[in-house]
């Protein structure tokens, strides 16, 4: 019977035997193969490894160039000021104050809203931003630098009822000022913040004296926890 390795003992020193030869050289192919394999996993590896490191770079890159915009981009308010009262045509308007708190400029920044009286528990709802909804305001655009600041009018789209006014005096009803400024960052990136505002001391312009049909009649705001957010 032949031995499963004839390469070994007298055999292996014979040079001439066909198959001691065949032996030595499927070894040398299965050690071949063995290391090629392991050079094979080996690269295979190292491309995971660097993908990694490149998924990792691009994220890190990500948050980098986030944390830039965050940082750089602008950051449009707005403020109301005065809240006045027309006796002629029975309207409101308000005075707001649009302020840059960003590092760069806001572009085509133009400005809408209304003021309107609502029940203080229905206020919430009938506020909610929509796209349908009708907006005041003069869409005149502007540019507001960093740390600058502009003024602006709103003024009501249609007269208080003075049944309405009445009830807003005795605390049934509330002023709301709402409203928004659209704008581009130096991003290119559409912004918009969206603003709404009580009036806490309307004061009754029906007991009031006017002067040149028009009665400055309220500085207390507070800020309401709806319609109030900006991308």
């Amino acid at each position: 019977m032949m031995p499963d390795k004839p390469c070994t003992g007298k055999l292996a020193e014979d040079r001439r035997s066909a198959l001691c030869a065949q032996w030595v050289s499927a070894d040398a192919a299965k050690d071949a193969a063995f290391w090629a394999l392991l050079s094979a996993l080996f690269t295979a590896a190292s491309v995971v490894g660097l993908i990694g490191t490149l998924i990792l770079a691009l994220k890190s890159n990500k948050t980098a160039r986030e944390t830039a915009d965050r940082q750089l981009r602008a950051y449009v308010s707005v403020q109301p000021l005065d809240l006045t009262f027309y006796h002629g045509d029975q309207v409101w308007g308000v005075e707001i104050k649009m302020r840059n708190g960003g590092a760069t400029p806001a572009y085509d920044c133009v400005h809408g809203g209304n003021i309107v009286a609502f029940k203080p528990e229905d206020a919430a709802a009938k506020l909610q931003p929509r796209d349908d909804r009708e907006q005041i305001g003069e869409p005149a655009p502007l540019v507001l630098h960093g740390g600058q600041e502009s003024n602006g009018t709103i003024t009501g789209s249609t007269p208080i009822a003075p049944d309405v006014l009445t009830k807003v005096k005795e605390g049934e009803y509330a002023i709301y000022v709402f409203g928004f400024v659209r704008y581009k960052d130096t991003f290119n990136k559409r912004r918009q913040s969206n603003f709404c505002y009580r009036v806490m001391d309307p004061g009754d312009p029906t007991e009031l004296k006017s002067e040149n049909g028009k009665i400055y009649s309220a500085r207390l705001w507070r800020l309401e926890a709806f319609h109030n957010n900006a991308t």
